[in-house]
């Protein structure tokens, strides 16, 4: 069955590294460790072929291609809990880029 009225696609607020120590609580992490604290959710159909895409950009508007970092998982499976994800660049290859995500 087809999922009506939804988009598959959801995106997080993207991360602003804050300059002025008012806009934020404690210490501002390293701009390298970003830290994005928001929940993902949406219904998709029971399929083994469900793919969770992730994706990195970059915010500048004069970048050639905003696209950092890749990782893709398939839900079938996908371990609920906590797990690293290791992040790929654009042609495949390894990055130093790991997330940690939690899957329920």
């Amino acid at each position: 069955g087809d999922i009506e009225g939804d988009t598959y696609k959801r995106k997080t607020t993207p991360y602003k590294h804050h300059k002025f120590s008012i806009l934020h609580r404690g210490d501002n992490p390293p701009v390298t460790e970003p830290i994005w604290d928001e929940t993902l959710e949406w219904v998709y159909e029971d399929n083994e072929l469900v793919f969770l895409r992730m994706l990195i950009k970059s915010d500048d508007a004069w970048a050639r291609n905003p696209m950092i970092a890749v990782a893709a998982i398939r839900l079938l499976y996908a371990v609920p809990g906590w797990s690293f994800i290791r992040m790929m660049d654009m042609k495949g290859g390894e990055t130093k880029c790991t997330i940690l995500v939690k899957i329920e």
